[in-house]
């Protein structure tokens, strides 16, 4: 076995497991759960079912000499079939790089009462005697075995007093107050990471199914169920503390609310930040903080089949000096023991001196983030303003050309000059595709009045209901026609939509996208009477496109009208 001085640590993770509630379990239980995840991996090999894999023992096939799964136990305070310590060992070739090594540690220690705590560690290195291009280290992800014990109905993981689920649990309204109690809990022993809601588009910024998945056993994730529940949360949270509109936040255990300073050390990520480092990169930066550089392992904890040995040793010492009956071999065993204690003494300083470089990385990490934000946030602020001072002026030019007394000098003559004068009174919400002028020129109808009424309810009251956040009931067909008189369908018949030539029709381009303008208000049913206005609602550009305005477009049902 290689000493490892390049591994790479990829994931981590410590829990403790209680038989759920109704279900009676046993050590082998777990073992057994551990099993089948190797066998999963491995294959059904018959070695794997004998009883060795439960008390202690190797397996290496011969058809794949870096592949290694080994046990080992320790009786102690436990009995041969609930052993107070046991642990396993698997190793394999990686299967997309072939010269890197992948190593997982389990251990697994009785606490009594049908009680188990459960450590697993991941790390990969590269073999020794490798020179090339340095391949790029993987994204972390949570094992396989970790979500099987998470989701067995047998158990429920706890890390403390947060409950472990291998998938997102959404927050629903009125569960702020039991939130902050969580934050607060000093019994929590992990991270929970809220995901809130973009107040625009009311989604989240992140994918809160893959962050669970990959922090399954680390981490509990949760996603907020609407955007009110931002505004709940921001109820309970001091200001430095909060989580809304689209940021994603790390909530580390033992959160002091009252402690403004505090707040540096739960990472966030705000709205305009995901935006311009991209969703994905965001959820990677949060996984390998957590699960890389993870300091959740207990000092005394059995990790690895190593350190079930050295509690082995440290066992047998105990019964020697017991037992021993000869002065000089007691002497002996004294002073071996006296020396690992010393050994342990500076083991256990050199981790504190580590931790304590550790942190003091983190903190200088912490303060260049900070910086990099402050960076980011200036920036987002001086473009922010610019945003707004453009604003300002396109606002001024549209106020001055409403104001313009030239414009309503006289009336429009012609559904074509209706459509020209409400692009002139409403740029910045309506705009007219040169399809949708030429339709209109070329259009039948002729009543100015009701084009003028139609037109405008789309640019005033259309534009609210879509864009501008306010609230109605129903459908928004329902509220359209409550508020104008006019209908808005936002679909064609089945017969429509299965003949491509038809649906081709209500497609075009718009500054090099292809949009759907399906959607359209009507007025009457035959022409000369008869009036539609397709458009598409443009997101981006928070305006109506519309993209045709005149007689009826082709329809199935076209070919039976006289």
């Amino acid at each position: 076995m290689p000493t490892l001085y390049a591994a790479q640590m990829h994931f981590a993770c410590e829990f403790d497991l209680a038989p759920a509630p109704g279900k009676a379990t046993a050590w082998s239980d777990v073992v057994k759960g551990i099993r089948a995840w190797i066998v999963q991996k491995t294959g059904a090999y018959e070695a794997l079912g004998l009883p060795w894999f439960y008390s202690g023992g190797k397996w290496k096939p011969q058809s794949a000499s870096r592949v290694l799964v080994a046990t080992e136990r320790v009786v102690g305070k436990g009995t041969g079939s609930a052993p107070q310590y046991w642990a396993l060992r698997y190793e394999h070739p990686c299967e997309e790089i072939p010269f890197r090594q992948w190593r997982t540690d389990i251990g697994v220690a009785c606490l009594g009462d049908g009680r188990y705590h459960f450590w697993l560690a991941t790390i990969h290195w590269i073999l020794p005697g490798y020179i090339g291009e340095e391949p790029p280290a993987p994204i972390p992800t949570s094992p396989g075995v970790v979500a099987m014990v998470l989701r067995s109905r047998l158990w429920t993981a706890t890390a403390g007093s947060e409950i472990l689920r291998p998938e997102p649990v959404l927050l629903a309204e009125g569960q702020g107050a039991a939130f902050e109690a969580r934050l607060i809990d000093p019994e929590r022993r992990c991270p929970i990471k809220l995901v809130s809601r973009d107040g625009a588009s009311g989604q989240p910024m992140v994918n809160g199914e893959r962050l669970a998945r990959l922090l399954a056993g680390a981490a509990t994730v949760q996603v907020a169920a609407t955007p009110g529940v931002d505004r709940e949360v921001e109820w309970f949270l001091p200001w430095a503390f909060r989580c809304s509109n689209g940021t994603v936040r790390v909530y580390q255990p033992l959160v002091r609310l009252n402690l403004e300073a505090d707040a540096r050390r739960h990472r966030f990520f705000a709205r305009d930040r995901i935006e311009a480092l991209s969703a994905e990169a965001v959820e990677d930066m949060i996984v390998r903080g957590l699960v890389r550089r993870s300091r959740a392992f207990s000092a005394d904890g059995v990790i690895s089949i190593d350190d079930v040995v050295g509690k082995r040793r440290e066992l047998r010492l105990a019964e020697l000096r017991e037992t021993a009956s000869d002065q000089s071999l007691k002497e002996l065993v004294q002073l071996q023991g006296e020396y690992l204690t010393a050994l342990e003494s500076d083991k256990a300083g050199l981790t504190a001196r580590v931790s304590e470089l550790e942190g003091g990385r983190e903190l200088a990490e912490l303060e260049l983030i900070e910086l990099d934000e402050r960076l980011a946030a200036l920036a987002y602020e001086r473009d922010l303003y610019r945003g707004k001072a453009s604003e300002a002026e396109v606002r001024t030019r549209i106020l001055e050309q409403r104001s313009d007394p030239r414009l309503m000098v006289t009336l429009p003559g012609s559904l074509a000059e209706v459509v020209v004068r409400i692009q002139q009174l409403w740029p910045e919400r309506i705009v007219f595709t040169e399809r949708a002028r030429l339709s209109a020129k070329r259009a039948s109808f002729t009543d100015v009045g009701t084009a003028w009424k139609c037109l405008r309810s789309m640019a005033v009251v259309l534009h609210d209901l879509i864009f501008g956040g306010e609230q109605y009931s129903g459908t928004l067909e329902q509220a359209f026609l409550e508020r104008t008189g006019f209908e808005l369908t936002l679909t064609e018949t089945k017969q429509t939509k299965r003949d491509k030539k038809l649906m081709a029709l209500r497609e075009q381009m718009y500054r090099g996208e292809e949009i759907d303008i399906t959607p359209h208000v009507k007025y009457g049913s035959k022409e000369p009477k008869c009036l539609r206005v397709h458009y598409h609602a443009h997101m981006r550009d928070r305006a109506l496109v519309v993209g045709h305005c005149g007689d009826h477009l082709d329809t199935y049902g076209s070919q039976w009208r006289s």
